[in-house]
C-alpha cells in the first residue's frame, strides 16, 4: 500500500523539513524518491519527491524548479531556497509542488535513511518500517512505555531505531537526536561495545543498566534484549532515572516477551522482500540470456556494463550496517545511473551499472563520493572490469571479487580508517599472487628447504629468523624500513639477515629464491615458532 505525502511528513516530524512555498498535497501517494542531478534530465514518475543536495544559487534553483514543474514532482527538498527567484517559485507552486528546506543539523544521509524506513515496500523492496505486515511496533513501544513509565525505543542489532514511544519529550536530548536520526551515534555504539555492554545485553535475558556516559545523555538507560526461538533480534531501551528494581525488571522482561515475536515477523517479511531486489541483481550478474532479459526489462538493449562491490574494511561488520549502506548507496547510484541496480549479497553491496557513453569516469566519481561521505564505517569499493554486453557481467564481477579478496588478505594493507576506492586493474599483481597462494593451499603444499630449516631453527633456539626474512621481503630489501617494522636497530637486523642466509642456505640476491620464499610465507602464514 502506498504511503501518502502527509503520512511521510508526519513520520519525519516538523523539525526535519520546513515548508517554505506551496501547499502540501497530504493525500498524494509518494511514488518514488529521486536525487536531482543538474546535468541529467529528471526521470520521475507522478508523485515523486525530489532530493536536491548541493543545489544553490538563483540560476540552479530556477532550473530545478522549472524542470520539476513538468515532471510530476509533488515535493522538492533543498538545503536553502532563499536564493530562488520568486517567479520560479510561483510557477512551481502553481504546478502543485511543495518546496521544503532541510533543517540545519540534519544530514542528507539521515533524511534518505529515514524516508526509506517510513516508505518501506512502497519504495524499496529491501526495507521495512515499524508498521508493516500487520505489525505495529510503535503501538507496542507505547504499551511498553506505559508498563515501565519511561520513553522507550526498539532497536535492531545494528543500533538502528525500529520504533519508539510517543513520549520522547520526557527523554534527554541524546535520545531525541537518536530518534531523529533513527540511528544510535557511532560514538555511543563504540563506547558500548568497548565497555562490554553489548555483550552483557545480548548474552542473556536480564535487564542491564547503562549509565549516562554510555548514552551521551543525562538519563541512564535500562535495557533488555529481544530474543525469539533461539535468535537474538535487538533490544528495548528505556530512558529512566529510576534505579534497578524488581518491578522495572519484570515489566521490561514482559515487554520484551511481547515484542520479540513481532520483530521476528518483521524480519521475516524483510527477508522475503529483499529477495526481489537481490534476485534482479543476481540475474544481472549471472550473465548470459538471463542478464540480457533483465537488461531488456530495464529498457537497455545495448550498453557497456560494470559491477561494483563495496565491503566494510572493519572485521565483523554487522549485516544491519551493510544493509543501511546498501540502501543509501542504491539511492546514490540511481541519482546518476537511474537504471543501475544494487543489493546486499553475501555481506557485500553489489551494484550492476549500465555505463552509457561517458559512464566510466562518472561511475568512478559517483562511487568515490559515496565511500568518502559514508561515516558509519570505513568502506572499500572495487570497480570491476568494464564489459561490452550484459551477458558478460560475470567477468566484471569476477574481477571485482578477486581484487576485493586480494586487497583484504594483504598483510600490509592500510588500517581500516580511510575509505578507499580501487579499480580491479590496479590490483592485478595482488590477484595473481593470491591465486597462486590458493593453488598451493589447495594442494596442501608444505614448507620445505630453506623455509623449513628456518622454522625448525626458530623453534629450537627461540629466535626470529622467519620474521626477519618476512619483514625484509615485505620491505623489498629496505633494511631501514624492515628494522623499524620489527622495532630493532638496523645493525641488529643486518646480523639477523646474515643468519637467515647462513641457517637457511639462501642466496638472498637470487630473485627466484626471493619470489619462492615470499610465496611460501604468504601461503603458510607461519610465525617464527613451531607449535
Amino acid at each position: 500500500m502506498a504511503v501518502v505525502l502527509g503520512e511521510m511528513l508526519g513520520e519525519l516530524g516538523p523539525s526535519v523539513l520546513e515548508l517554505v512555498a506551496g501547499r502540501i498535497a497530504a493525500s498524494a501517494p509518494v511514488a518514488d524518491i529521486h536525487y536531482y542531478d543538474p546535468v541529467e534530465s529528471i526521470e520521475a514518475a507522478e508523485g515523486t519527491v525530489l532530493l536536491c543536495p548541493g543545489v544553490g544559487g538563483a540560476t540552479a534553483l530556477a532550473e530545478l524548479l522549472a524542470e520539476a514543474s513538468l515532471r510530476g514532482v509533488i515535493a522538492v527538498i533543498v538545503r536553502s531556497a532563499a536564493a530562488a527567484p520568486r517567479e520560479a517559485v510561483r510557477e512551481a507552486v502553481e504546478g502543485g509542488i511543495a518546496v521544503f528546506e532541510l533543517a540545519e543539523g540534519y544530514t542528507w544521509r539521515q533524511l534518505i535513511v529515514s524516508v526509506h524506513q517510513i516508505l518501506g515496500d512502497a519504495l524499496s523492496p529491501g526495507q521495512t518500517t515499524g508498521r508493516q505486515g500487520g505489525v505495529d511496533l510503535f503501538a507496542l513501544a507505547n504499551a511498553v512505555s506505559q508498563m515501565v513509565d519511561a520513553p522507550v525505543t526498539i532497536e535492531d542489532l545494528g543500533s538502528k531505531i525500529l520504533a519508539f514511544s510517543d513520549d520522547q519529550n520526557r527523554a534527554d536530548e541524546a535520545r531525541k537526536a537518536t530518534v531523529l536520526a533513527r540511528q544510535v551515534s557511532q560514538h555511543n555504539t563504540d563506547f558500548l561495545r568497548s565497555e562490554g555492554y553489548f555483550k552483557r545485553i545480548y548474552g542473556r535475558d536480564e535487564v542491564v543498566h547503562v549509565p549516562t556516559e554510555g548514552v551521551g545523555g543525562t538519563i541512564p538507560r535500562a535495557v533488555v534484549r529481544l530474543h525469539h526461538k533461539g535468535h537474538t533480534l535487538g533490544s528495548i531501551w528505556a530512558a529512566t532515572a529510576a534505579g534497578p528494581s524488581a518491578e522495572l525488571h519484570e515489566a521490561l522482561l514482559r515487554g520484551a516477551a511481547m515484542i520479540a515475536p513481532n520483530v521476528a515477523e518483521l524480519a521475516a517479511v524483510e527477508r522475503a522482500a529483499q529477495g526481489g531486489a537481490t534476485a534482479q541483481v543476481l540475474s544481472l550478474m549471472r550473465g548470459g540470456p538471463a542478464a540480457r532479459e533483465e537488461a531488456f526489462k530495464l529498457g537497455i538493449t545495448r550498453s557497456r556494463w560494470v559491477v561494483v562491490v563495496i565491503a566494510s574494511q572493519e572485521p565483523g561488520a554487522m549485516d544491519t550496517a551493510m544493509r543501511e549502506a546498501a540502501l543509501v548507496f542504491g539511492s546514490h547510484m540511481q541519482a546518476t545511473f537511474p537504471k543501475a541496480r544494487s543489493a546486499l549479497v553475501d555481506g557485500h553491496v553489489y551494484a550492476v551499472v549500465p555505463l552509457g557513453k561517458n559512464g566510466d569516469i562518472t561511475v568512478t566519481s559517483t562511487v568515490q563520493m559515496f565511500v568518502q561521505k559514508w561515516s558509519a564505517q570505513a568502506l572499500l569499493a572495487v570497480i570491476g572490469d568494464t564489459v561490452a554486453d550484459a551477458a558478460d557481467t560475470p567477468d566484471s564481477r569476477r574481477s571485482a571479487d578477486q581484487a576485493l579478496r586480494a586487497f583484504l588478505l594483504q598483510s600490509a594493507r592500510p588500517q581500516p580508517t580511510v575509505p578507499l576506492l580501487v579499480h580491479a586493474t590496479e590490483l592485478q599483481d595482488a590477484v595473481l599472487l593470491q591465486r597462486l597462494t590458493d593453488i598451493m593451499a589447495a594442494e596442501h603444499v608444505q614448507p620445505t628447504g630453506p623455509l623449513d630449516r628456518l622454522i625448525t631453527y626458530d623453534a629450537r633456539h627461540d629466535t626470529d629468523l622467519v620474521d626477519t626474512l618476512r619483514a625484509w621481503l615485505d620491505a623489498f630489501g629496505d633494511v631501514s624500513a624492515a628494522s623499524v617494522s620489527l622495532h630493532v636497530h638496523a645493525n641488529t637486523f643486518r646480523y639477523r639477515l646474515r643468519r637467515v642466509a647462513e641457517i637457511g642456505g639462501i642466496d638472498l640476491g637470487n630473485s627466484e629464491s626471493r619470489f619462492s620464499l615470499m610465496l611460501q610465507l604468504r601461503t603458510f602464514q607461519h610465525s617464527s615458532k613451531r607449535e
